[in-house]
C-alpha cells in the first residue's frame, strides 16, 4: 500500500491492522497527524515509511509504536524521520528484526540517550538519527 506524494490529511486508520499479509506500507510526503496506530498484527511487513508527515506530538509516548513493529520479523526499512515524534528511544528498538536494513528517525524531537541496544541490530547498513536532541556517550563495538 502506497499512498505517498499525496495531500491526505487525518490520522492514520487503525484499521489498516487489519491488512495481516501487508508487507510494504508507505505514507511519507502527506499531512498526517496524530499517533502511529497499533501494527502488532503486520507481521509480514517489510517496508514501513511514514517521513515527511506530522506524527506524534513532541512528547513521551510518541514511540510506543516501535514496540509493536517487533513482531514485524520481516521488517528490512523503517523510515520515520521529519514528523514531530518525541520522547526517547524505546530499549525494545533491540528486538526489531534482525533483518532491518535501515533505520531512519533524523528530524524528530527525540531526546536522552541511544540506547545501548541499538547495537543488537546486525544487519543495519543505514542508520539515520541526526537533528534530534542526543544526549550521553556514543559506544561503538
Amino acid at each position: 500500500l502506497s499512498i505517498a506524494e499525496n495531500k491526505f490529511f487525518g490520522s492514520l486508520p487503525p484499521s489498516l491492522s487489519n491488512a495481516t499479509s501487508l508487507q510494504v506500507l508507505q505514507v511519507q510526503e502527506n499531512k498526517l497527524t496524530g499517533q502511529v496506530p497499533d501494527f502488532r498484527k503486520l507481521h509480514d511487513l517489510e517496508h514501513f515509511t511514514i517521513e515527511d508527515n506530522r506524527l506524534g506530538s513532541g512528547t513521551d509516548g510518541d514511540l510506543t509504536f516501535i514496540s509493536d513493529l517487533t513482531n514485524a520479523t520481516e521488517l528490512k526499512y523503517l523510515i520515520m524521520n521529519d514528523n514531530h515524534f518525541g520522547g526517547t528511544l524505546p530499549t525494545s528498538i533491540s528486538n526489531l528484526s534482525t533483518k532491518l536494513e535501515m533505520f531512519w528517525f533524523h528530524r524528530n524531537q527525540i531526546h536522552g540517550s541511544i540506547p545501548t541496544e541499538i547495537g543488537n541490530l546486525v544487519n543495519l547498513q543505514s542508520l539515520g538519527m541526526g537533528d534530534n536532541s542526543f544526549t550521553g556517550s556514543i559506544f561503538l563495538y
